[in-house]
């Protein structure tokens, strides 16, 4: 019996991966004009590390394609925090009342990262996937390859997230242990999708919610600090 991938499964795959990006724009990012910047600015340093990495692409082997891929990404990361903080710390801006907060700006990269990440690996696939025959998962045969890599996307749009928070508090703090710690955490999420996928698209996503579930304990564990982004100003805007 042939199956094809029907509209319904398209726009739910489209809407798992997306909507949390499009959330985070609507309610927060379009609240000011200074954020929309800082996110589309985010995401055009996204593509300077994936346009960096594609420098090395005749390296065959994943185990250092992806190392590699990861440290530019990483990299990216803070050189848009060190381009900002001079920006915003030894510039005439320093002292403006439209200044983002700490918590704002971290937000506004995690969400150029996560939405550009899925946009490119995802959703520019996605598009072709509406054809005759179902591509099954080999540990999930009921369910869609390209339903079960929507949950894996989903995971690193998450992670981009609390990347930035993590990150940008390290920086911040001038400590490198949290963005080493980062930089650890993504390294190891792009390898567990690399290397699981060999066994199934269904244990992949699982490791990447492992390493959700266990970057989200870390996140939450250092916004309780007396001087993390969390406890200083978080919406500067509310003044």
């Amino acid at each position: 019996k042939k199956e094809t991938m029907t509209v319904l499964l398209f726009y739910n795959c489209l809407a798992l991966t997306l909507l949390p990006s499009l959330a985070v724009f609507v309610f927060i990012l379009c609240r000011s004009a200074q954020l929309i910047i800082l996110g589309f600015g985010s995401a055009f340093f996204f593509l300077i590390g994936i346009l960096l990495s594609s420098l090395f692409w005749w390296v065959k082997y994943h185990a250092i394609l992806v190392p590699i891929s990861v440290l530019f990404q990483e990299l990216c990361r803070f050189a848009l925090w060190w381009l900002l903080e001079r920006a915003y710390k030894n510039s005439g801006l320093k002292n403006d009342a439209s200044r983002p907060s700490d918590f704002m700006i971290a937000l506004c990269v995690g969400w150029g990262f996560g939405f550009t990440s899925v946009m490119l690996s995802y959703v520019s696939g996605l598009s072709h996937a509406m054809g005759p025959g179902l591509l099954e998962d080999s540990h999930c045969p009921s369910i869609s390859v390209y339903y079960v890599l929507a949950f894996s996307h989903l995971g690193f749009v998450l992670l981009h997230f609390m990347f930035s928070f993590l990150a940008f508090d390290g920086f911040n703090r001038r400590s490198w242990g949290k963005p080493l710690l980062v930089l650890g955490l993504h390294m190891l999420a792009s390898m567990m999708t690399f290397t699981i996928s060999a066994s199934g698209s269904c244990l992949s996503s699982m490791s990447v919610f492992g390493v959700v579930l266990l970057t989200l304990v870390v996140t939450i564990w250092t916004f309780r600090g007396p001087n993390s982004l969390v406890s200083r100003k978080i919406d500067s805007f509310d003044e």
